[in-house]
């Protein structure tokens, strides 16, 4: 990785916005939360400098996506909570990751484009490094993080990524990211997390759609063949967490949750049904219709903080402008990335193909796990729009 002796002053943002990432997934709270606000500081600070040309004019894409968040804090603001609360906050640094890539592209487009591979293994190298210290080492039950959730979500997005830089890098590297692949599938398994694996399966499937060639028959046969090895020889309890699921699937945790937050949610007058109760309302309210609250005061245990489906939450929170507002963002997401894939000029296929697979696997995975308003769900969402902001601004300048 020769290329970090080239990294220098130039490509501060970059190298910001790459620490900001891994910190996150790390999660390493002080760190991230620094590396955060410095580059809201730098997207300031440069909005501010390009609002005195006289020639700057944003892009459309960049338009669209300023929609989606203003509309949510306007929605909140609507209800009568005029105050800057940590999901604003969120909604706003993850705006500003995306910018950041539109402006890596403006200043620093060539650099970040000609190592991009070597900068994700990097990173990839450096999370499965630290993980396998903090694990084999330290001892610690799910690596850097409390909840094995956490640690499924990044192994789930990290091993599409390590296969997509494993047909691209040297023989020597291929060493690296097939140890980097072991690692992450088998810290994917020690967390027995469902719905990371429900969700990169069906992703998988998805992504049959644009595999081509002689690639076909090893693809199928790996999607099938895996998932069923694993669970024929019950792998760190992959066979039998999904037979549970099966039977139990109507008294599942999550479907008594989702049956509370519905009475919650049909107590709603016409307002609140249109444009919701406000962001960060859900939790507090919901101890009055949850059948868990009881327990959990019993046990000192925590109550919900979201009824771990996106559809109700955003529901009760934004109410039916906030799901609109939801699907026009997921909308121009794919509507964007299904025109990269199939345009004829193949310069930004497969990094396109990558981007679908990581935002279906993020989607289905947090749509049942995290709130939709928390920076794991947001941020991944904010760096997949930066980077087709990015792929577009290095289109126009073709």
């Amino acid at each position: 990785m020769n290329f970090l002796t080239r990294f220098n002053i130039k490509h501060a943002h970059l190298g910001l916005l790459w620490g900001l990432v891994l910190m996150q997934m790390l999660n390493w709270s002080l760190p991230y939360k620094l590396f955060l606000y410095v580059n809201i500081v730098l997207v300031v600070t440069y909005a501010i400098q390009r609002a005195n040309v006289s020639s700057f004019k944003l892009p459309n894409q960049l338009w669209l996506l300023l929609i989606v968040p203003i509309g949510f804090v306007f929605l909140h603001f609507c209800v009568g909570h005029i105050e800057f609360i940590k999901q604003v906050r969120i909604i706003l640094v993850a705006t500003g990751m995306s910018l950041s890539m539109w402006i890596l592209a403006k200043k620093d487009g060539e650099y970040v484009q000609k190592h991009l591979v070597n900068l994700s293994v990097l990173l990839l190298t450096a999370y499965a490094g630290v993980q396998c210290l903090a694990y084999f080492v330290a001892h610690l039950q799910y690596g850097t993080t409390k909840n094995p959730h956490y640690l499924a979500q990044y192994c789930a997005l990290g091993i599409p990524l390590a296969i997509f830089c494993y047909g691209k890098v040297s023989s020597k590297l291929k060493l690296l990211v097939g140890a980097i692949l072991i690692a992450l599938g088998y810290f994917l398994l020690l967390t027995s997390s469902r719905p990371a694996w429900i969700a990169l399966i069906l992703s998988a499937l998805l992504t049959m759609l644009f595999v081509r060639g002689k690639n076909i028959k090893l693809y199928v046969g790996v999607l099938i063949m895996l998932p069923l090895i694993l669970y024929t020889f019950n792998v760190k309890n992959f066979g039998s967490r999904f037979t549970e699921l099966a039977q139990h699937i109507t008294t599942e945790e999550r479907v008594a949750i989702w049956q509370d937050d519905w009475k919650m949610q049909n107590n709603s007058n016409a307002k609140q049904w249109i444009i919701g109760h406000g962001l960060g309302s859900f939790f507090e309210d919901f101890k009055l219709y949850s059948t868990n609250h009881e327990r959990a005061v019993k046990k000192l245990s925590i109550d919900f903080n979201s009824p771990h489906n996106h559809l109700l939450e955003i529901l009760y929170t934004s109410g039916i402008f906030g799901l609109a507002l939801v699907f026009l963002l997921y909308y121009l997401l794919y509507h964007q990335l299904i025109k990269l894939i199939t345009n004829p000029v193949k310069t930004y296929r497969n990094v396109s193909i990558l981007l679908f697979v990581l935002l279906t696997i993020n989607t289905l995975f947090t749509a049942i796990t995290v709130p939709f308003f928390r920076s794991y769900t947001l941020n991944i969402i904010a760096l997949i729009t930066g980077a087709i902001l990015f792929i577009h601004e290095l289109k126009s300048k073709k």
